[in-house]
C-alpha cells in the first residue's frame, strides 16, 4: 500500500513497454488483500509491439490515482478492473496502437466483486482511426463521475453492456459533464 511511481512529466519520462500481451503496469493483486493510496503520476508509458494486455491495469485496489500519465501505443489503454474502489483519473491522454481493435478505458467487474466510483477529469482516449472503443462500462461497477471524457476516432465511443445478463449486478449511476 501507498506505493507511487512518480515522474518528471508526461514528456520527460517514458517507460518502454515491450512485453508481448501482458499488462504493463499492474496496480493491485488478485488473491490477496486490497491495496491503498497508490498511483502513477507525471509519466508516460509507451506500449512497443504489443499484442494485448493493458497499459495500466489496477485490479482490488483502493483510493488509486492516475494523474498526469498517458499510455501510448496501447492495444489496450488502462483497465479498472473488480475489487477496486475510488479510482482517479486525471489528466490522462491514451492514444491506442495502430490497428487496435482494444479498449481505451475498461471499468467493469464481476458478481460478488464489485467496484465503486471510478472519477474522471480531463480525460482523452484517442482511438487512432482503429475499430477500438473508447470507454467500456460493465458488470457491478457502480458509480461514474467527472468532466471532461473525450473518447475520439474509434469505432464506438461508450458502451455500457451486461454481459452477465445479471438482473442485479450491472453498471449503475453516471453523473458526466463534458462528454465528448
Amino acid at each position: 500500500s501507498q506505493q507511487r511511481l512518480a515522474g518528471d512529466g508526461r514528456q520527460a519520462t517514458r517507460i518502454l513497454c515491450a512485453n508481448g500481451s501482458a499488462d504493463c503496469a499492474i496496480i493491485g493483486q488478485t488473491g490477496a488483500g486490497q491495496i491503498r493510496g497508490s498511483g502513477l503520476r507525471d509519466l508516460s508509458i509507451w506500449g512497443s509491439g504489443k499484442t494485448g494486455g493493458a497499459g495500466v491495469h489496477v485490479v482490488n485496489a483502493y483510493d488509486t490515482a492516475l494523474d498526469n500519465i498517458s499510455v501510448e501505443a496501447a492495444i489496450n489503454g488502462i483497465d479498472v478492473d473488480q475489487d477496486t474502489n475510488t479510482t482517479r483519473l486525471r489528466h490522462v491522454l491514451v492514444t491506442l496502437a495502430t490497428g487496435s481493435t482494444g479498449v481505451g478505458l475498461r471499468y467493469h467487474a464481476v458478481s460478488g466483486h464489485r467496484s465503486d466510483v471510478l472519477s474522471i477529469y480531463d480525460v482523452t482516449i484517442e482511438g487512432n482511426w482503429t475499430m477500438s472503443t473508447g470507454f467500456v462500462w460493465d458488470g457491478p461497477a457502480f458509480t461514474v463521475t467527472g468532466s471532461g471524457l473525450r473518447l475520439l476516432h474509434g469505432q464506438y465511443g461508450l458502451q455500457v453492456l451486461n454481459t452477465a445478463g445479471s438482473s442485479v449486478d450491472y453498471p449503475q449511476f453516471m453523473n458526466m459533464h463534458d462528454l465528448e
